[in-house]
């Protein structure tokens, strides 16, 4: 054994199944995530597929670790059985008795009674049936039958059917449609990629104690090209070669090394080719097929005909004739197609090996919005310039199809590499990407496929800033906001300069009307939907024309479009002389002023250590505390501020203390959760605090609350404002009420 030879503690590439082993590609972690989506929702069956070793199991074993003790598990391991037979397996798995002369009814009913009592113990119940390709189509049905026992609520029993390609055609056949409706969640496993199975070698090498790369890089692609990113196979020729090194005491593993491997573990695998005595052999089967075949021909019809004739009482037909086509016969149309797909495989492979980088999707970018670039100006800090803001998330198409502006997308190919596109139109069931200098035209599925959910766009934020708008802010944003609002809404009135709870109304019935969550926040988010509601000048998704080009039906799943023309400009100069100064205010004299430049390109005039009352956020505090606050910077103003100086502007430190001095009388009468009035508490909603994350910086202090990220100042529940957040509890407001929990608990305590 080569263990002791490269010193490692036991054989890494063993076939046996091992929890030590378990290795999770970004493949296997999505299928794992697929199943426990799917278990999760009430859904009836889950179905994970894919080739011969490409590692079910280990998804399966995964699946097993994440399930706690509140879930039953039954495996079913050898399908091959009747429906009696499958029920009987069931019930030895769930620890229920039954025996061949049990019925039908009885067996379910006994089934049924224990997914009942289960299901009041808080448990569910699990079936999962490996190498379900076996299962016979009754099989298949009685298990659809299981699912049936069900409450209001969900199924009594989930099923994950585990198995090789062929068990999606079992599925697809007409008697089975019933039970494929019910499949809520589907994954095929795919091989892994060159990248991966690199990381796969390297994981399993780490397991054992290995002190040194045995494997070259050239040898790790030589592996994922003879295994085809098959695990099974990986372990396969891993250990033959290392075998082989052992043997001739060589410590790196070569490229040819791999092949001898490969040779040897897979020869059975691999098609052989023919060697030169049997092409000899067959070239003279040939040339003795030639010189016979005219008798052969001869004698099949006359003694055909005869034994027609004479035995069977048919009269033979006389021979049609057939006129030979020149060759000079024009193409058919299946070759002209074929022909047209082959060019179109080979422009695209051209595409890619183009490898389209980010820089040049921004340039793309930016000459949608009608500025053109040069690459080092291609980044988020050049849409400053143009009054734009770079935007940089992770989303989904309909995310997208929702703010309805270009974006930059990372995509993946087979290959594993990855190159940038811009997403540039949307239409049912396509969209239009921009790379390379090209425009193509994919579908939607190939491209949720292909792309993992980063995006990075641009959009044009109100009055030049993209921070949030809460309540409590006050000035000529809050004023632009519901002037918006009471436009698309049909509210009739003046804009109000004050944030406030009819604000708040109008903006989460926006936000439900757009299918935004409702937190009556202005984030960026809600803000990009608004500028998309108000159709701002800018490139959007949905073009009002649609080219037609290329076959609906064309098996290749990209078609080339011609590209737009695009009027484009150069990006405004940044010099000095660019700049406008600003007035400033007679009271303030030149040595108090110091200038700025603002986002659009203007100087603006600031006091040092004063604050713009428009620009005060008021946002982390509650309603009535940001009321008390205004009341005190009223009185502030009117008491020590000289009659001379702008009343928008406001003494820093006079604030600050002011709303120390609120804050510590407030926390006075602070009472916990259990203090609450018994009538309050039964009024308060469910609050479960999920992640506590405390900084000494109050903006990047945030907690998941319900399944929801939530900051200070934010509504985290119906009638519920989260006011503080501090290093081991939150306050919390309900009802003019303010109240502690500590971080991480729940209300009502479960």
């Amino acid at each position: 054994m080569y263990t002791a030879f490269f010193g490692l503690t036991e054989a890494p590439f063993s076939i046996v199944p091992s929890a030590r082993f378990l290795y999770l590609s970004d493949r296997h972690r999505e299928a794992l995530n697929h199943l426990l989506a799917g278990l999760a929702d009430g859904g009836g069956f889950g179905l994970l597929t894919g080739e011969v070793g490409t590692g079910k199991t280990t998804v399966l074993r995964a699946l097993l670790s994440k399930l706690g003790d509140d879930t039953q598990v039954a495996v079913v391991l050898n399908p091959a059985l009747s429906a009696h037979e499958l029920l009987e397996s069931i019930c030895d798995e769930l620890g229920l008795p039954a025996s061949p002369e049990d019925s039908y009814k009885r067996l379910t009913d006994r089934l049924y009674d224990h997914l009942k009592s289960n299901d009041l113990a808080g448990k569910q119940t699990l079936l999962l049936v490996d190498e379900a390709q076996h299962l016979l189509p009754d099989v298949l049905e009685q298990l659809r039958l299981l699912t049936n026992l069900e409450t209001d609520q969900r199924k009594l029993l989930k099923v994950v059917l585990v198995g090789q390609p062929e068990l999606q055609q079992l599925l697809q056949q007409p008697g089975l449609r019933q039970l494929a409706q019910r499949i809520t969640s589907r994954y095929h496993l795919l091989p892994l990629t060159e990248a991966e199975v690199a990381a796969y070698v390297r994981f399993r090498l780490d397991q054992v104690g290995c002190a040194h790369p045995v494997f070259t890089p050239q040898a790790l692609k030589a592996v994922a090209k003879a295994c085809h990113g098959i695990p099974r196979q990986i372990n396969l020729v891993c250990d033959k070669a290392m075998q082989m090194a052992c043997r001739d005491s060589r410590y790196q593993i070569t490229p040819e090394q791999i092949r001898q491997a490969s040779e040897l573990a897979l020869g059975w695998a691999v098609p052989q080719p023919v060697t030169s005595s049997r092409t000899g052999k067959m070239k003279l089967g040939w040339v003795i097929a030639g010189i016979l075949a005219p008798s052969l021909v001869a004698a099949g019809y006359f003694g055909g005909g005869w034994l027609a004739r004479e035995q069977l009482g048919i009269a033979p037909q006389d021979p049609a004739v057939v006129a030979v086509k020149p060759s000079s016969a024009p193409v058919s149309a299946e070759m002209q197609a074929a022909d047209a797909q082959s060019e179109l495989a080979q422009r695209w492979q051209q595409l890619l090996a183009l490898q389209p980088d980010e820089r040049e999707a921004m340039q793309t970018l930016y000459q949608l919005w009608g500025y053109d670039v040069v690459p080092n100006q291609a980044n988020c800090l050049s849409s400053q310039r143009i009054g734009l803001t770079c935007q940089q998330n992770k989303g989904d198409l309909a995310q997208l199809s929702l703010i309805n502006r270009p974006a930059v997308l990372p995509l993946t190919v087979e290959s594993g590499e990855t190159f940038y596109a811009v997403l540039y139109a949307l239409w049912p069931g396509e969209a239009e990407l921009m790379l390379g200098g090209e425009r193509i035209r994919v579908s939607r599925e190939w491209l949720q496929t292909h792309w993992q959910q980063d995006y990075t766009l641009m959009w044009r934020p109100p009055m030049g800033e993209s921070s949030s708008i809460r309540y409590g802010q006050q000035g000529t944003r809050v004023a632009w906001l519901d002037q918006q609002l009471n436009r698309l809404l049909g509210e009739p009135g003046a804009a109000s300069r004050q944030f406030d709870q009819h604000v708040l109304d109008k903006l989460r019935r926006f936000q439900r009307a757009q299918g935004l969550y409702p937190d009556g926040i202005a984030g960026p988010m809600t803000l990009m939907v608004l500028d998309t509601a108000l159709a701002l000048p800018g490139p959007t998704l949905y073009q009002q024309y649609r080219t037609d080009a290329g076959s609906e039906d064309s098996p290749y799943p990209v078609t080339f479009l011609p590209m737009p023309r695009l009027a484009t400009e150069a990006l405004p100069d940044l010099t000095p002389a660019g700049y406008v100064a600003a007035t400033v205010t007679e009271p303030m004299s030149p040595e108090s002023v110091v200038h700025e430049v603002s986002p659009a390109g203007d100087i603006v005039g600031r006091q040092p250590d004063s604050w713009d009352l428009d620009k005060l956020d008021l946002s982390g505090l509650s309603p009535e505390l940001a009321s008390r606050l205004h009341q005190a910077i009223e009185a502030t103003d009117q008491e020590d501020r000289p009659s001379s100086q702008t009343p928008s502007l406001i003494d820093a430190q006079a604030v600050a203390d002011r709303a120390a001095q609120l804050a510590s009388v407030s926390d006075e009468d602070m009472l916990t959760v259990a203090d609450l009035p018994r009538q309050v508490q039964k009024r308060l909603p469910v609050i479960d605090l999920q992640t506590h994350i405390y900084s000494s910086s109050a903006n990047s202090r945030w907690i998941k609350v319900n399944g929801h990220e939530a900051y200070e100042g934010d509504e985290i529940a119906p009638g519920v404002t989260l006011e503080r957040i501090e290093s081991r509890k939150v306050v919390l407001n309900f009802e003019n009420t303010r109240f502690e929990m500590a971080a991480l608990s729940q209300w009502p305590a479960g």
